[in-house]
């Protein structure tokens, strides 16, 4: 059984773009360990507001009230520990970024969505989900299944509960996004060796389909579910690198171990999922936490 604990970050009209993240945890193997760590890391806010803080990237990084006497570079340690959890503990994480040249199609004004906002976080919030639903098939036991739990944002709910249940995605085969709709990565474009001959092609696959994630969705509120603190980290943090925001690039590194191509990201739209283990069966064991 795993749990997807899903966040987003860069909603407001000013963000250039949203990014939405979900933190793949094995129910027996990461969530207790997981949320030990949350804790941990909660647990060393300064004293004056220990009392039933909650982690929220954004209010850590912006809010008046904690930058009277709480300076920025202790802030983002405590930040930097919150997003390294997922790594330590070798959870899978999937992501997906939308930038805000994407339009609202036609059938959603229909349908009463307002902004592109709205659109934006409904679209990387079914991508992050397909992308983490191809992980759990491909690496996970053959029929285990997951669970979506998300903050519970009332003004979303409507468009976001729907999304596990979209008929197209439900069926066996899926939705496939075609090879030539798909914009080369590096790695596509770099030859490869194919007995004697050096090509090039796009390996990525445009798989969309839903088919291990259960279709209701857990909506919580932060102070419910502590692992969807790490979900917000990562998604906050992922959001600074993609904007070229200050201490962005220690923000990701902290959450990928590695820096992530740009050119790779630059599209309207991207999704991806990494993890830290070689092969399908490390993926079925508990882990050893990584420095």
């Amino acid at each position: 059984m795993r749990y997807i604990f899903v966040d987003e970050a860069g909603k407001s009209e000013k963000e250039p773009l949203t990014v939405v993240t979900g933190v793949i945890a094995h129910a027996d193997a990461h969530v207790i360990d997981a949320e030990t760590m949350v804790n941990e890391v909660c647990g060393a806010v300064p004293p004056q507001y220990a009392e039933d803080f909650v982690f929220h990237a954004t209010d850590i990084w912006n809010n008046r009230k904690y930058k009277e006497d709480w300076s920025q570079t202790d802030r983002l340690a405590l930040m930097v520990e919150m997003m390294r959890i997922p790594r330590r503990l070798r959870m899978a994480l999937s992501f997906s970024i939308v930038r805000r040249e994407m339009e609202i199609p036609k059938e959603f004004l229909d349908l009463g969505m307002k902004t592109k906002e709205e659109y934006h976080h409904f679209y990387a919030f079914l991508h992050c989900l397909q992308r983490a639903d191809k992980y759990i098939r491909e690496y996970a036991a053959p029929k285990e299944v997951a669970t979506v739990v998300a903050e519970d944002v009332p003004e979303m709910r409507k468009w976001l509960d729907p999304v596990t249940k979209i008929p197209g995605y439900r069926r066996s085969h899926g939705i496939n996004s075609r090879k030539d709709a798909l914009e080369p990565t590096l790695a596509d474009k770099t030859p490869r060796q194919i007995g004697n001959k050096s090509v090039t092609f796009v390996a990525q696959e445009g798989d969309m389909r839903l088919s291990r994630i259960r279709q209701s969705i857990h909506f919580v509120k932060k102070n419910e579910e502590p692992l969807t603190q790490l979900a917000d980290a990562c998604a906050f943090g992922l959001r600074r690198y993609f904007c070229g925001a200050d201490h962005g690039d220690k923000m990701a590194y902290a959450i990928l171990g590695h820096y992530p191509r740009l050119e790779d990201y630059a599209g309207e739209t991207s999704t991806a999922v990494v993890f830290w283990h070689p092969n399908k069966h490390q993926a079925l064991q508990p882990f050893s936490t990584v420095p």
